[in-house]
């Protein structure tokens, strides 16, 4: 087993105690919590069961949006080899695999995080507890994910915590959130440009 495969699963265990921890506590102080929980995990029980297939059902999608988001990234010398960059709701990062720098995956689906390449470091975790020191990343990203966060504003907090140059947000334009994680994204960060996707709209943020 690689140094890199080992960390990654003490990360998951620890990772994981603390999470059911946290939910127990989220459900005896917050009753209206509970019900919003259990839809979270309804979503990450589909990723879960379609993890095999994810790529082949997703790939190409989030290969386009991240090419364009990596052209952006290197036309205004925003990322490099030696950048570290976060991709929050990596899935099976698919798409994280294709930028520059030495590069971090967090994603609450463990299936979709073994059918991660090797060369990117893995935690199994969720954007509203990221496990990483303030402004430890150059670049943070997440593309098609924020949707799907169990509290979008912590997690968009956590992101601007642990990030420290630019960020990348790309928000699925069909969601019924989008124009609540619009006025987050407005309220938490400066809007640097939003590049148009055929289905997202690509956040650039500092």
């Amino acid at each position: 087993m690689t140094c890199l495969r080992r960390r990654w699963l003490n990360q998951a265990s620890l990772t994981s105690r603390h999470q059911a921890l946290r939910r127990s506590r989220l459900r005896l102080s917050n009753p209206q919590r509970k019900s919003f929980t259990i839809t979270f995990r309804g979503a990450m029980a589909t990723y879960d069961a379609t993890a095999r297939n994810y790529n082949e059902l997703h790939g190409e999608e989030q290969r386009r949006k991240a090419r364009v988001v990596v052209d952006y990234l290197k036309k205004h010398s925003l990322i490099d080899e030696y950048s570290r960059l976060l991709d929050v709701g990596c899935g099976t990062c698919v798409s994280t695999q294709l930028f520059p720098g030495q590069k971090t995956g967090i994603d609450p689906s463990k299936e979709l995080l073994k059918q991660c390449p090797a060369g990117i470091q893995l935690v199994h975790g969720v954007a509203e507890d990221l496990p990483f020191p303030d402004k430890w990343f150059d670049v943070v990203i997440s593309l098609t994910a924020v949707h799907n966060f169990d509290n979008v504003e912590k997690g968009l907090s956590e992101m601007r915590r642990v990030g420290s140059k630019v960020w990348v947000i790309t928000v699925l334009k069909k969601s019924p959130k989008f124009a609540d994680i619009e006025t987050l994204l407005r309220k938490l960060f400066k809007v640097e440009t939003v590049l148009d996707d055929s289905t997202d709209a690509i956040f650039v943020l500092q």
